[in-house]
């Protein structure tokens, strides 16, 4: 056969059994992305942007296959390419395995690793950070005792008057509070204010210039009624809580929290001071006195910190309070249908969008950061799997490739453990090469999702010393199993092996 047609069967050859590979793989990667879609969708919250959109498509798949069959066509040209360099002679004279891990060839692998290594590092290095501050939000101080605390959210028709709407929800509490187990029942006109965006300030604060604009930040006004604070657990730092002497035709009174106290009064005592509401429109003309301060509460969201908030009650007020607030003695799940019933034996025309407990409320505020937490633990795990495969298949073909260095190394009087050391000094370099590239890379890559972070830097130590310590265990664990293998290699038939 002539030698151009012996070039063109090897490079057909080559370049088919790289497509069968590389197509294999395809295939499986898509199958487990299918199933891997299928996970993200089922563990993904619900109020995720377009999640119902999130699938693989026909140009998804036909990407894949793209990729597949030029990685196939890439690898096959260029094995084909490197074998016609070869001077046949020299190719038929060099022993098995050493006949293809040329210089060159060693040195592509150990790049392909401690690439991987890098990828590896920056991806650990991000798990830790979203873990770090996922367990800061978890620790976060809230304010309030969130436990054994059930709410619902109640909704009256537009047409019932102020004393009307009063007059239900006193009645409702008190029988509510005559419930078993039931310790304390009130209501707030909103527990949350996640959307809070706005900047405000109070119309005027008695002794005080006006506040500037460019000092303007979150203030928020609830309606409250009943044993409010005393159910959601919120405390009493200074002065009383609201009682039954704060009518419509008494003095209109106020409870501020901390924030509203230092951004208003700083260093004084808020107690017994007067302020005007914020209202542009001119309905909030009287003045109204502090009577209590209470502590602040994440009520903006537990990774914001807390707003100026100020108390007024819901009978002076006259609007509607929006949701019930009951603490129970035990399991407030409990107590659900009976708190229903006894809303709408109160009045046929109330209807209730939501019954659940606090603590319900407060875990859906935390779905998103658990949620991202997973997600990018999940790709650090399988870079972390990959970079270990990867250095232990380097390893293994490498020791293969050396069997006669090694026999030769042994029978001149080296010891199994100076074997072992070698091998596991070669695979520790390329770990090292990639983590040492990891730590600059993700260095640049926490600085850009430092926004995301909570109550953590982007430099944490913490987390880039884990990831560190984690990548460098699989990798020696991944070298040790190769290194034993070296140690034990009988060099008699190592020399006879060519």
């Amino acid at each position: 056969m002539p030698p151009w047609e012996r070039s063109a069967a090897g490079c057909c050859s080559s370049l088919t059994e790289s497509m069968t590979l590389c197509s294999l793989a395809g295939i499986a990667g898509t199958a487990l992305s299918l199933a891997l879609v299928r996970l993200l969708k089922a563990v993904a919250p619900v109020d995720t942007p377009r999640l119902s959109e999130v699938g693989l498509d026909a140009r998804a798949l036909l990407f894949a296959i793209a990729v597949s069959l030029l990685a196939g066509i890439l690898l096959g040209f260029a094995s084909a390419w490197k074998a016609s360099r070869q001077v046949p002679r020299e190719f038929l004279n060099a022993s098995g395995r050493s006949a293809t891990d040329t210089r060159e060839s060693r040195r592509v692998k150990n790049l392909l690793v401690a690439f991987e290594f890098t990828l590896a590092m920056v991806l650990l290095t991000g798990a830790a950070l979203f873990i770090r501050s996922f367990v800061a939000v978890l620790d976060v101080d809230l304010g309030l005792r969130p436990e054994h605390v059930l709410t619902a959210r109640v909704s009256l028709p537009g047409s019932m008057q102020p004393r009307q709407i009063s007059d239900f929800y006193r009645r409702v509490m008190q029988r509510n509070s005559m419930a078993p187990r039931v310790q304390a029942v009130g209501s707030v006109s909103n527990l949350f204010f996640l959307d809070e965006r706005r900047m405000h300030a109070l119309r005027q604060v008695e002794g005080r210039r006006p506040e500037p604009v460019a000092e303007w930040t979150p203030l928020v006004w609830s309606q409250v009624s009943g044993a409010y604070f005393q159910a959601v657990g919120i405390a009493l730092l200074r002065g009383r809580y609201f009682n039954e002497q704060d009518r419509p035709d008494s003095p209109p009174v106020v409870i501020v929290n901390e924030a509203a106290a230092r951004r208003y009064w700083p260093g004084e005592d808020p107690i017994g001071k007067r302020l005007k509401g914020f209202d542009p429109r001119g309905r909030n003309d009287d003045w109204l006195t502090v009577v209590g301060l209470v502590r602040d509460t994440r009520n903006g969201g537990l990774e914001r910190k807390p707003f100026s908030h100020i108390y007024e009650v819901q009978a002076q007020r006259g609007e509607q309070a929006g949701v019930l607030v009951i603490r129970t003695a035990g399991d407030p799940a409990r107590i659900a249908a009976t708190v229903r019933a006894l809303i709408h034996e109160t009045s046929g025309d109330a209807s209730i969008s939501s019954v659940g407990t606090m603590e319900q409320l407060l875990d859906q505020q935390k779905v998103q950061r658990r949620f991202q937490t997973w997600l990018i633990g999940a790709f650090s795990a399988i870079a972390l799997a990959l970079a270990a495969l990867g250095v232990f298949a380097v390893m293994h073909y490498s020791v293969a490739a050396r069997t006669r260095e090694i026999g030769i190394r042994m029978a001149a009087g080296a010891q199994p453990r100076d074997i072992l050391g070698l091998v596991v000094r070669d695979g520790a370099r390329l770990a090292l090469a990639g983590i040492a590239a990891g730590l600059l890379a993700s260095a640049w890559a926490a600085e850009t999702i430092a926004s995301m972070l909570y109550e953590v830097k982007p430099t944490d130590p913490v987390s880039f010393g884990a990831a560190t310590i984690i990548l460098g265990t699989v990798a020696l664990s991944a070298c040790y199993f190769p290194a034993r293998r070296a140690s034990q290699i009988d060099p008699v038939r190592a020399l006879r092996q060519e």
